[in-house]
């Protein structure tokens, strides 16, 4: 028989088979898969710790049982429904998947926000003086998005905006952007001639 290390994955070895239980040694604790999912989430789920040598069993006919060290020393916890008590659990599971599904938008994450616009090229204000404060942005309301910016494309490494090359004195390649050396009749990186 397979051995495994948690609960949820002996669940998942039993669902196809079985999915409502009776808590052994209790005549009226029922339990449906939706329960057992619970209980072992609560256990802390995939990261549940046994002991040294323990480890859950699935019986062929659904049952769930935690061994200790040899299979023959399983405690079945876990013990499959039948007859009427078994069509009432289903029913109530299914019941309670089907307000899960009815009020599943409730429980929905709310939608991330639109991210900031991208910032144009800004130069640096001369020394001693204090840029201009920005207007304060209002965020849109909830479930609205602020108008789409136009996309502006950030140069490569070692290319320049065409506005603060001027302004500090760089020349660039009119085709690619690339700054050229002061007396270059070509640019380096495009092979254009340089006008």
């Amino acid at each position: 028989m397979v051995h495994y290390r948690n609960l949820i994955s002996a669940l998942g070895a039993a669902l196809p088979t079985c999915m409502t239980w009776k808590l052994a040694g209790k005549d009226n604790e029922y339990m449906n898969a939706r329960d057992v999912f619970a209980l072992a989430v609560s256990e802390d789920g995939e990261n549940e710790q046994l002991g040294e040598g323990q480890f859950y069993m699935v019986s062929e006919e659904g049952a769930i049982g935690l061994a200790v060290g040899y299979e023959h020393l399983t405690r079945w916890f876990l013990i499959p429904l039948t007859g009427d008590e078994r069509e009432r659990e289903l029913r109530r599971l299914y019941s309670e998947l089907d307000f899960d599904l009815a009020n599943y938008d409730s429980y929905k994450a709310p939608e991330p926000q639109a991210a900031a616009p991208q910032q144009s090229y800004q130069q640096a204000p001369p020394q001693g003086q204090i840029p201009p404060q920005q207007p304060y942005q209002q965020m849109p309301p909830q479930g609205q998005m602020r108008p789409q910016q136009p996309y502006q494309q950030v140069p490569p490494q070692g290319q320049f905006p065409p506005q603060q090359a001027m302004a500090a004195g760089i020349h660039i390649c009119r085709n690619c952007g690339a700054e050229l050396k002061a007396g270059a009749k070509f640019c380096k990186k495009c092979g254009t001639p340089v006008q």
